[in-house]
C-alpha cells in the first residue's frame, strides 16, 4: 500500500506540475515525504503504529481538500470510504472509530456551512485533473481492496486446511485414547463403551454378556530371551489370532502388557463360552515364530458374565481377573468361570496383606523346628525352621496362608531377614547349652523372592555374623525352579553361598522339573522328598521305586536324601532299607516352638544315655513324640 500510494501521488504530482498547479503539487509532494515514515516504524518492529500513521496521514489531506475545493463534490470523497475501510481491517479500533466520526463530522459540516452560505464551496465542471484524481483514487482503492481479498482468501485456505489438520489430529487422538498402538485393538476405554452396548443389546434380546480375561503365562520370559522387539512381535501375533476366534460382533481388546479382553456379546449358553475360550487356548499356544526361533506360551483365562456377576464394566472386569488369577493358581494353561469362593478368597487375601504390615511391626511371628532324624544312628542331627503366626484374632495362621501373599507384596524380605537371623540365634543358643553338637544343621526356607531382589547373600552373611554361628551348620531350602532360573545373579549368588560354607538343600524334590543335571553345578548337598511320594511309599509301587532311584542316584552323586512326612515307625523303617539318608515328620515329632524343642532335645539326649549311647531307629518313640507334640 505504502508504494502504491507513493507512485500514484509521484504521478499525481507530475499532473500538477505540467497544468502549472504548483500549490496543489506542493501538498501532493508533502504527502509523499511524510508517508516516508511508514518504512522506517515498520523496520524499527512498530508496524502496528506504521498502519495508524498511514491512515492518519492519508485522512488529513483528504478532508484539507474537501474543504480546499469543492467540498462534497470534491473528487476526494471517493477515498473516505476506502480509508474507513482499511482502519477498519488493518488499523486499531480507536482509529478506526476516529475515521469514521472525523468523516460524518467532516461532511456534515460542509453541507451546514453551504447551506447557512458561511463557506459556499464553487462548484466546477469535470477536467483532466477531476480525472486523473479520480482515477488514482479507484486505482489505490481497488489495489487495497485486491490486497485485503487476496490476505482474506490466504487467511480462509490457511483456515481451512488447519480445519482439515484439526480435525485430522482429533480423528488421531481419538484413536489413540481408544485403541492399543501397538495391536490397534480397541484399549479399556473403548472396551467399556463396546461392553455396555453390549450389555443394553442383551438386556433388549434377555441374552447375557460374556467377559473373559486372558493373561499370557510366563510371557516375561520371550520378552527375557528375545528383547522387547521379539515381544512385541508375539503381541501382534496373539492380537491376531485372538480376533480370528471370535465374530464380528464380539470385541477383543488390549489392557496393556500381555492382558487381553475378549467381549462375547448375545450369548446365552456356557456352551458357546466354553467353546470359544477352547479355542482361543488353542490358538494362543501354537507356536510363533520370532527370527529363527519358534515360542509356545499359553494363556490362563478367567470368564465373569453379566448381568450375573455384576452389571457395570469395572465390576465384570475385576471378577473375570479374579477367575483368571484362580486359573494361575491351579496350573495355568486352562479358564475358569467366576464364583463367589473366588471372591472370598481374594478379599481373605487382601485381609492377610493388611494382617501382615501389623504383624510384623508388631512382632506376631514365630519360629518352629521340626527334628530331623538320622535313620542309620537314631540322633537328632538337624532341624527345620518353620515360621509360624500369632495373629491375635485369627489365632495361629499357616504359612500356606500367608507365605504367597508376603511374596507378592515383598514383605518376605523382611520377614526372612528376621526368620533367618532368629534360626541362626537359637541354633547358636542351642549349642551353647548343649543341646545339639557340632554336627547339627539348622535348614532355613528361602523364597525366590529373596534371590530375585538380590539381597539374600547380605541377610545370610549378617545373620550368621551376628549370631556367630558356623556357616556349615546352616542349611537353606531352595525350590527346584529358582535352580533352574538362567539369571546371572541367582547363579552368582548361590555360589557365593557355597563358597561362604552354607549348606544348599532342594525342598519337595519330585514336584517339579527333578532335573539332576544343576545339583553339582551348585553343589547342592541335601535332597529332600516331598511327603506326597512318601505318604504313599507302603502302598503305591510305584512311589516306592521313585523313592528308590531318587536315592540311588543322590547316593552316587554324595547328595544326603531327607524324607518329609514321615508318619509311622514302618514308613521309617522302609526308607532305611531303601538307604534314605535321614528323615523328618510327626512320627518323631510335630514342628515345636523354642521350649518344646528343648525339651525334647533333652528327652532324645536321655534316650541316648540310657541306650548306652548307641541310639536306635525307635530311639524316639511315638509315644514321646506325642508327649513332645504341642496341643
Amino acid at each position: 500500500m505504502f508504494w502504491a500510494l507513493e507512485w500514484s501521488l509521484f504521478a499525481l504530482f507530475i499532473v500538477q506540475v505540467i497544468l502549472g498547479r504548483y500549490d496543489l503539487a506542493a501538498v501532493l509532494a508533502g504527502l509523499a515525504v511524510a508517508l516516508c515514515c511508514i518504512p522506517i516504524l515498520k523496520k524499527l518492529g512498530r508496524p502496528d503504529i506504521a498502519v495508524n500513521a498511514l491512515i492518519i496521514i492519508l485522512t488529513i489531506p483528504v478532508f484539507g481538500l474537501m474543504w480546499m475545493h469543492k467540498g462534497l463534490h470534491d473528487e476526494a470523497v471517493i477515498a473516505i470510504p476506502a480509508l474507513i475501510l482499511f482502519s477498519a481491517v488493518v488499523g486499531s479500533r480507536w482509529l478506526f472509530m476516529a475515521v469514521t466520526v472525523s468523516s460524518i463530522f467532516t461532511v456534515f459540516l460542509i453541507g451546514l456551512t453551504n447551506t447557512t452560505g458561511l463557506h459556499v464551496h464553487e462548484l466546477s465542471p469535470g477536467n483532466l485533473t477531476t480525472a486523473s484524481f479520480i482515477i488514482v483514487i479507484l486505482m489505490v482503492t481497488g489495489f487495497a481492496v485486491w490486497l485485503f481479498a487476496e490476505d482474506m482468501r490466504e487467511s480462509m485456505n490457511r483456515l481451512s486446511r488447519e480445519i482439515e489438520r484439526v480435525n485430522e489430529s482429533q480423528f488421531m487422538i481419538r484413536e489413540l485414547a481408544h485403541h492399543d498402538a501397538l495391536t490397534s485393538l480397541p484399549n479399556r476405554l473403548l472396551a467399556r463403551e463396546q461392553f455396555e452396548h453390549a450389555l443394553a443389546v442383551s438386556q433388549r434380546n434377555g441374552t447375557k454378556v460374556c467377559l473373559m480375561f486372558m493373561d499370557l503365562d510366563d510371557f516375561k520370559h520371550v520378552n527375557d530371551s528375545f528383547g522387547h522387539q521379539g515381544g512385541d512381535e508375539f503381541l501382534k501375533e496373539t492380537a491376531l489370532r485372538l480376533m480370528s476366534t471370535v465374530r464380528a460382533t464380539d470385541c477383543v481388546s488390549r489392557l496393556g502388557g500381555d492382558e487381553f479382553l475378549i467381549i462375547l456379546e448375545s450369548v446365552d449358553d456356557a456352551e458357546l463360552m466354553t467353546s470359544v475360550a477352547s479355542k482361543i487356548l488353542q490358538e494362543v499356544k501354537k507356536p510363533v515364530s520370532i527370527g529363527s526361533s519358534e515360542i509356545v506360551v499359553t494363556a490362563s483365562i478367567g470368564i465373569a458374565i453379566a448381568p450375573n456377576d455384576g452389571e457395570d464394566f469395572d465390576t465384570i472386569c475385576r471378577q473375570a481377573d479374579i477367575a483368571m488369577y484362580h486359573t494361575k493358581d491351579s496350573g495355568r494353561n486352562n479358564y475358569h468361570f467366576f464364583n463367589e469362593k473366588m471372591h472370598e478368597r481374594v478379599q481373605d487375601r487382601l485381609n492377610i496383606l493388611s494382617y501382615l504390615y501389623e504383624g510384623l511391626s508388631q512382632r506376631q511371628f514365630e519360629l518352629f523346628y521340626q527334628p530331623k532324624i538320622d535313620l542309620e544312628s537314631g540322633r537328632v542331627i538337624g532341624a527345620e525352621a518353620l515360621i509360624r503366626w500369632h495373629h491375635p484374632t485369627r489365632g495361629l495362621i499357616a504359612p500356606a496362608e500367608f507365605i504367597g501373599v508376603a511374596e507378592q507384596s515383598g514383605l518376605i524380605e523382611e520377614m526372612g531377614s528376621w526368620a533367618m537371623e532368629e534360626a541362626c540365634r537359637y541354633c547358636k543358643q542351642c549349642l551353647d547349652l548343649g543341646l545339639v553338637d557340632s554336627g547339627f544343621t539348622m535348614a532355613v526356607n528361602i523364597s525366590p523372592v529373596q534371590f530375585a531382589r538380590g539381597s539374600i547373600t547380605k541377610v545370610v552373611s549378617d545373620a550368621l555374623k551376628k549370631s556367630g554361628l558356623d556357616a556349615d551348620q546352616l542349611e537353606l531350602e531352595l525350590t527346584e525352579s529358582l535352580l533352574i532360573d538362567n539369571s546371572t545373579s541367582i547363579k552368582r549368588a548361590l555360589l557365593q553361598l557355597r563358597r561362604m560354607g552354607v549348606e544348599l538343600a532342594i525342598d519337595d524334590f519330585g514336584t517339579g522339573y527333578s532335573n539332576l543335571g544343576y545339583l553339582k553345578a551348585f553343589e547342592v548337598s541335601v535332597l529332600k522328598i516331598d511327603r506326597s511320594f512318601i505318604s504313599r511309599i507302603l502302598e503305591a509301587e510305584q512311589s516306592r521305586i521313585l523313592v528308590e532311584a531318587i536315592i540311588q542316584v543322590a547316593s552316587r552323586l554324595n547328595i544326603k536324601v531327607v524324607a518329609e512326612g514321615v508318619e509311622n515307625q514302618k514308613m521309617a523303617e522302609a526308607l532305611s532299607m531303601l538307604g534314605c539318608d535321614q528323615a523328618q515328620g510327626y512320627y518323631w515329632s510335630r514342628p515345636l516352638n523354642a521350649m518344646k524343642f528343648e525339651k525334647f532335645m533333652r528327652n532324645h539326649q536321655r534316650d541316648i544315655r540310657r541306650n548306652g549311647g548307641v541310639p536306635t531307629l525307635r530311639a524316639v518313640p511315638s509315644k514321646r513324640a506325642d508327649t513332645a507334640t504341642p496341643s
